[in-house]
This record gives C-alpha cells, sequence and structure tokens, in this order.
C-alpha cells in the first residue's frame, strides 16, 4: 500500500492516507480482519459474509479470552502494538449477508484453527445465523461504529448484495 500511494503521489495524484476496503466471502473476512489489524489505514470496511464470523473487536466474552481471529486477546503479540481503540471506533463499517446464507469458513483450516473455530462454535453457535446477533451485540458493545445487514430471501450471493456496499461507500465518501 505504502509502494503504490509512492507511486502515485510521485505522480502527481492526491491519494488519501487510508483506504476503502471490502470483499465478499473470503476476501469478506480477509477485509474485516485486515480492517481490525490495521484499523488506522482503513477508512472504511464493507465485508459481506466475512467467513461465518466478524473478528470481535474485544478480548474476552463470558469470561473467556477470544484469541485472533475468534476475538482480540492477543493482538498486541500478533502485531507488536496494542489494539488500536480510537481507529477502530471511527472507521466505519458494514458487515452484510443474506438470511438464507449457510456458508460457514469456520469449518475449513485454511482460515480458522481448530481451537478458534470451536470455541467460536461453543459460544456463539455453530452457523454463521446463530452467530449474527451475538457478532453484532459485541460490536455495539465495543463502541465501533458498525452496521449490521442481514437480508431475508438472499443467500451467498455478492451480486445481491452488492448494491449495499455500493451505497456504503458512497455515504462514507460524502462526510
Amino acid at each position: 500500500m505504502d509502494a503504490a500511494r509512492a507511486a502515485l503521489a510521485a505522480e502527481g495524484l492526491a491519494i488519501d492516507a487510508r483506504i476503502l476496503i471490502q470483499g465478499f466471502s473470503a476476501s469478506g473476512m480477509f477485509a474485516n480482519r485486515f480492517a481490525a489489524l490495521h484499523p488506522s489505514r482503513v477508512k472504511a470496511v464493507a465485508a459481506g459474509a466475512p467467513g461465518g464470523w466478524p473478528v470481535a473487536p474485544v478480548a474476552e466474552h463470558a469470561g473467556e479470552a477470544l484469541p485472533y481471529p475468534a476475538g482480540l486477546a492477543d493482538i498486541e503479540q500478533l502485531i507488536g502494538q496494542p489494539f488500536d481503540v480510537e481507529s477502530y471506533r471511527a472507521m466505519p463499517q458494514l458487515i452484510v449477508m443474506g438470511a438464507l446464507d449457510d456458508n460457514d469458513s469456520l469449518e475449513f483450516t485454511d482460515g480458522w484453527d481448530k481451537p478458534a473455530a470451536q470455541q467460536v462454535d461453543r459460544l456463539f453457535g455453530a452457523d454463521p445465523m446463530s452467530r449474527w446477533e451475538d457478532a453484532r451485540a459485541l460490536y455495539q458493545t465495543a463502541g465501533a461504529d458498525a452496521r449490521f445487514v442481514l437480508v431475508d430471501g438472499v443467500g451467498h450471493d455478492r451480486r445481491k448484495l452488492q448494491h449495499l456496499t455500493t451505497e456504503f461507500f458512497a455515504r462514507v465518501m460524502t462526510r
């Protein structure tokens, strides 16, 4: 990002210091995780169907530590600095999913290790829909500027949800 920004600046283009990042499914999980790890570098994030569980912006729940990517208990060990709460709370977020979406990446080891996936299942439910309200509540409790949108009648279908991301970024850019 820094190299691209420098190259564009060298061409005389004014570049915002922070990015807009979006993704759906695996890339939605990436966008959500990148924003949690680097909130000062993100102007806004839109994460569609982010892998069955977005990173909870808390270190613990129900007396249990939530290590990354379930939560942020070990974030300082991972990135070498404390979680940037101020930047995170200031970053607008859209988390959107179809109400019929049963795509759950917690079942796969390319994005989750087994203990973290089992913890999320045990604490928040065995599928994305059963976890939805808990995730929303944790973001609200953490003071995140996050909007959770669940769309009736839609499954794991980016095309049917894309307009929400486009509208979200249009609003962000007019702030």
